[in-house]
């Protein structure tokens, strides 16, 4: 009988850890609002956006990278992240979201804080697959005019993104046409994001 119980305890240890482990690698599976998946030298990564409440509309969303057993989670303010997809001549890693690799293990992330109902802001994110780790984060860079957005590589680490550069507060219109783009010039450098007009 004393046998049977200590086989019965460490059963239930065995359990509970492995209910722990699970936890870390989905912290709060129970409020998943959008994930994306996406491999690198057959090594599996999903990106996942939780809510703490279940409501997008509290914008509480944090976001997590699993890879392999791991969970990262990236330090950006909580808020409501929505999906956006670019028109761009590098291939986006995923299908929903728009994440580029821009070295031999860095990965830049694009995510997008809706602050309906004003326009999308921009927020970038470079993680680094070998080391398992976020390097460097730059948050509201600017500003999207529509649901979509051009990203382009000039073939070295300097990338341009059109946002809005200027309001024209003396137009009497709300509507997009007083919001005026421009190319806004991103580079990575020494484990640092870089922003800037052209």
């Amino acid at each position: 009988m004393a046998k049977l119980n200590c086989l019965i305890l460490f059963v239930l240890l065995f359990l509970s850890s492995f209910s722990v482990s699970s936890a870390q690698i989905h912290p709060q599976s129970q409020n998943l609002i959008w994930s994306d998946s996406f491999e690198i030298d057959r090594m599996r990564f999903e990106i996942q956006g939780f809510s703490k409440s279940g409501d997008i509309n509290e914008d509480d969303m944090t976001i997590v990278i699993l890879q392999d057993s791991k969970s990262v989670k990236v330090p950006v303010s909580l808020d409501f992240y929505d999906l956006v997809r670019p028109s761009s001549n590098l291939k986006s890693l995923t299908e929903k979201m728009p994440i580029f690799k821009i070295g031999p293990s860095e990965i830049l992330i694009f995510l997008f804080p809706n602050c309906r109902p004003l326009f999308n802001k921009v927020t970038l994110v470079v993680y680094d697959f070998n080391q398992q780790k976020i390097i460097d984060v730059k948050e509201n860079i600017g500003d999207l005019k529509d649901d979509s957005f051009v990203f382009i590589s000039d073939g070295s680490n300097k990338y341009k993104i059109r946002l809005i550069r200027e309001h024209l507060d003396s137009v009497p219109s709300d509507g997009p046409e007083v919001s005026i783009e421009d190319w806004m010039i991103i580079e990575y450098s020494k484990n640092k994001i870089q922003s800037h007009w052209k």
